[in-house]
């Protein structure tokens, strides 16, 4: 596509009568994203359409459209709205981006998001900076010598402790990475998700809440989720007297270890966009980019 064409291009809303065949393709690049290694891929991706769009093309917020050039459909794309932030979901052509950034402009947002499923492919659109990445490491690999950690289940004193400062630390690095535009966002945001992600608290099912240890001292905690076949890091933290050390990266090889006896197959986990010191810890330990989140200002 040329570049005077995509400077042409309409976006027009999908009609109930379009939507099955604009849905098909969506949801076939949304299994590919999947973990190979995930069984339940189509199910979870079925799952997730019908949590995000129970009314189709009418459910509110959800934009859902085709890319016309005259007569001609060149492409289509999914954008949702939440408050002043734009969020696309699926774009079929990267081409066509700076489009749907200015359809996204037109209809009131103050900033849009992308995610790129191959990063090393893309090293950067114009004006957009990472907000985050998602990683991915196979457990099948046999490269993962060195010294490891203790790992317990936390205490109902330690639990305790590490709940009460979880919503304050995920509110703060979410302001600081750029996800939130404000404190009292990031503070609503992160009480709704960890509320939805432990309603049962520590007896959430399929939550793993650990401490690590060296020389039968608490050094720090790792919290990890298991799927069919996967685990997730969901938080790592080495205590501030104890950094630098090689604590993190123990902790992680007694984690591998132990998901590698319960039979998973991969490990994925999310790095913040500013935090390099645990993006080259990862890389280290064999985790590979799968996923980039990119943001950018559309005022």
């Amino acid at each position: 596509m040329t570049h005077d064409q995509v400077r042409t291009i309409e976006w027009a809303p999908v009609s109930s009568a379009q939507y099955q065949q604009w849905l098909a393709p969506v949801r076939a690049r949304l299994v590919r994203r999947r973990d190979p290694a995930d069984s339940a891929a189509e199910a979870t991706v079925d799952r997730a359409l019908g949590t995000l769009l129970p009314d189709g093309p009418d459910t509110p917020g959800e934009h859902l459209l085709l890319a016309r050039v005259g007569a001609e459909v060149v492409g289509q794309a999914w954008l949702g709205l939440d408050g002043r932030g734009a969020l696309v979901r699926d774009l079929a052509g990267e081409e066509l981006l700076p489009a749907l950034e200015r359809y996204a402009a037109g209809i009131g947002a103050d900033a849009i998001k992308i995610s790129m499923f191959e990063p090393d492919r893309y090293p950067g659109a114009p004006g957009y900076r990472v907000v985050n990445t998602q990683m991915r490491r196979a457990l099948t690999d046999a490269d993962d010598a060195g010294p490891r950690r203790e790992l317990r289940e936390m205490t109902a004193d330690q639990w305790a402790a590490f709940r009460a400062n979880q919503e304050s630390d995920y509110a703060a690095e979410m302001l600081r990475a750029g996800q939130c535009a404000t404190a009292a966002e990031a503070a609503a945001r992160a009480e709704r998700e960890l509320a939805e992600l432990l309603p049962a608290g520590r007896d959430t099912p399929d939550q793993r809440f650990l401490m690590g240890y060296a020389g039968g001292e608490p050094v720090g905690f790792l919290w990890y989720c298991v799927d069919p076949g996967s685990a997730f890091v969901l938080d790592l933290l080495v205590y501030e007297p104890h950094r630098r050390r090689g604590h993190a990266a123990g902790m992680l090889r007694a984690m591998h270890d132990r998901c590698r006896t319960a039979g998973l197959a991969t490990i994925g986990l999310s790095v913040f966009g500013f935090n390099d010191g645990a993006r080259a810890l990862y890389d280290a330990l064999g985790y590979r980019p799968v996923e980039q989140v990119l943001v950018k200002s559309l005022r």
